[in-house]
């Protein structure tokens, strides 16, 4: 045996896809979630920590129930289903279109508003003083025309069809580079004017999962491109927290510093909103919480503004800081069925996870998964960003370009899938 693998190891190089395992996300992302709260320090900000042993444990065991529910969903082998790229091609342009204007429209609506000269130099003026997000009250205004600009919704779900073009070879590298730089700096734009680095981030997820997905990579290579995603993450928050945490300048350390107080904070403050609501939610929500309400603020349509009201007179809220848990919204919705809901979820996220190779869907879906996940313990993605606006983008996008069912025994995406992770197969 060789000396130097007694003494030095070689770290073992494995396939993405086995490091975006979603038991494996959850699990870091709840851990991390926890830290954050027992660092947080809610009296530098005049917040109460609140916790209690029913909040705990029922965090605890939909946590469990959680990767109960992933564990159980097997790859289905029955049948897969293909599409037709052609038409799915024509599908993507005209849902380019739409999601591009929609959300320029959104993001250029003000200049014409208050004049392009005007806000501009309002514009350099925040930046200059690292107080961005003053410009985020220009744009939530109803003058705005929130009815159309909804539509922006679609940016990142077109985005994942422009990968999975480019994956069966229906687009061109470049036509595809300069596609793909489009839709990020129109990502970045957006950022800008919402103060919220979610929808960027949410770009490079897409890109980086149809990118690498069959990529063997180190564990180290994984934990740096965690580091750098969360380190955009803080960038963000320099620009939305600087003028409160009062730095005149920023340097390396300040971001650094800024960075983590930020993410301590957001996971912080959502997972006490989690606890709080757990052990409060039918004292204290008066509004109606029902599955019309809950499938209306998924599709973005309407926003929960009653939690803003409930939380409002509780000794736990900071204006600022809503940014409540999955758990803690699940309870508000769901009541005492939040662990069966969330078994439910984990067979859901683990169906899409197991057949992403051979499922065009799954496939579209699961970037979005990933990024839900990440959030899951500080934000309810699932219902307050596009994931289910993307499934019915998808299933629409799908349902245009001829679906059809092909069992394994025949010539089938699943078959060519295999093809391509192997390479041994024929090129017949």
């Amino acid at each position: 045996m060789n000396r130097g693998m007694i003494f030095a190891p070689k770290m073992e190089i494995r396939k993405l896809s086995e490091f975006l395992d979603p038991r494996i996300i959850f699990l870091g992302i709840t851990i991390l979630s926890f830290l954050c709260w027992v660092f947080w320090k809610p009296e530098a900000i005049g917040l109460e920590k609140h916790i209690s042993i029913h909040s705990f444990l029922v965090v605890v065991f939909s946590i469990i129930f959680l990767l109960i529910g992933i564990t159980t969903v097997k790859p289905s082998k029955s049948y897969l289903l293909t599409i037709n790229y052609s038409a799915l091609k024509l599908v993507f342009i005209i849902f380019t279109v739409l999601s591009l204007v929609s959300t320029w429209y959104f993001v250029l609506k003000p200049f014409f508003i208050y004049g392009f000269a005007t806000f501009f130099q309002q514009i350099i003026s925040y930046f200059k003083t690292h107080q961005i997000a003053l410009i985020q009250g220009y744009y939530l205004t109803p003058g705005l025309g929130l009815g159309f600009i909804t539509l922006r919704w679609m940016l990142a779900p077109t985005f994942a069809l422009l990968q999975e073009l480019r994956r069966k070879n229906r687009i061109n590298k470049l036509n595809h580079f300069i596609l793909s730089l489009i839709f990020l700096f129109t990502a970045l734009s957006y950022h800008v004017s919402i103060s919220s680095i979610i929808r960027f981030e949410e770009m490079l997820v897409i890109l980086g999962i149809f990118c690498f997905w069959k990529k063997r990579v180190k564990l180290s290579s994984v934990l740096l491109f965690v580091v750098l995603l969360y380190f955009l993450l803080s960038i963000g928050g320099i620009f939305k927290f600087a003028g409160v945490y009062g730095y005149s300048k920023i340097d390396l350390p300040a971001i650094c510093a800024l960075g983590i107080r930020h993410l301590i904070n957001y996971y912080g403050t959502s997972l006490n909103y989690g606890f709080y609501l757990i052990d409060n939610y039918s004292q204290y929500l008066s509004f109606p919480r029902t599955t019309f309400a809950f499938l209306y603020s998924a599709l973005n349509i309407g926003s929960p503004k009653g939690i803003y009201d409930v939380l409002y007179p509780t000794p736990v809220f900071m204006e600022g800081y809503i940014t409540l848990s999955a758990y803690g919204d699940l309870a508000t919705e769901y009541g005492e069925a939040l662990i069966p809901v969330m078994f439910l979820l984990g067979m859901f996220i683990g169906y899409i996870y197991f057949n992403f190779g051979h499922n065009v869907m799954c496939r579209l879906l699961y970037p979005f998964i990933v990024v839900g996940i990440l959030e899951f313990p500080r934000y309810f993605y699932f219902t307050g960003t596009p994931l289910i606006s993307a499934l019915f983008l998808f299933l629409l996008a799908i349902v245009i370009s001829n679906p059809s069912k092909t069992t394994s025994t025949g010539f089938s995406e699943r078959k060519s899938y295999s093809c391509e992770a192997s390479r041994s197969c024929s090129t017949g």
